[in-house]
């Protein structure tokens, strides 16, 4: 399995760091505005509570994020170390995080965003661009480096986080906490 490195552009720590320390500050607005109560309200059957979003936020982190950028740091795959890129195995440990109280999963939240950030700051442009896990590539014969890696927790953070900047929004908007 061999990636062309050459052709995709190239991933920067210190952007990383300012891209997830974005989502981390428009999260740290929001979610200190949702009251217990709104963070254990489901809408509509099926869907998962606010918490239970940020509880799966930090979940992925926990188990899958930051044990494969360890291990990317100490130019190994991380494969091994998880269970599957996809999120949907731990979906049952996120529902059940999801039942404790909102500010205990906050705090949860802000300790693996900083985690996150000071595996990002170890890292040297050269380590960040060496394509060496297979993890999210099952199939397509490609080597992910751990600038890809950032990047889908990025993207996962504001995937999740707009349900939570939503719910902030409306405890602002409406003036309850």
């Amino acid at each position: 399995m061999t990636t062309d490195v050459a052709r995709y552009p190239r991933f920067s720590p210190s952007a990383a760091v300012r891209e997830i320390g974005a989502a981390r500050d428009a999260l740290s607005w929001a979610l200190p505005l949702i009251s217990e109560a709104a963070a254990h309200a489901v809408r509509q059957p099926g869907d998962w509570s606010v918490g239970t979003n940020l509880a799966h936020l930090v979940i992925y982190e926990e188990r899958i994020a930051l044990p494969v950028l360890a291990a990317l740091a100490e130019g190994k795959d991380g494969r091994d170390l998880v269970v599957s890129g996809e999120e949907n195995w731990l979906a049952r440990e996120a529902e059940s995080l999801g039942d404790e109280p909102f500010a205990a999963v906050r705090e949860r939240f802000q300790t693996i965003i900083r985690r996150h950030v000071e595996q990002l700051e170890a890292f040297d442009e050269e380590a960040f661009n060496a394509p060496l896990c297979s993890l999210w590539a099952s199939g397509l014969g490609v080597l992910v480096p751990a600038g890809w890696v950032t990047k889908k927790s990025v993207q996962h953070l504001w995937e999740h986080g707009h349900t939570l900047i939503r719910a902030g929004w409306v405890a602002y908007a409406i003036g309850k906490k």
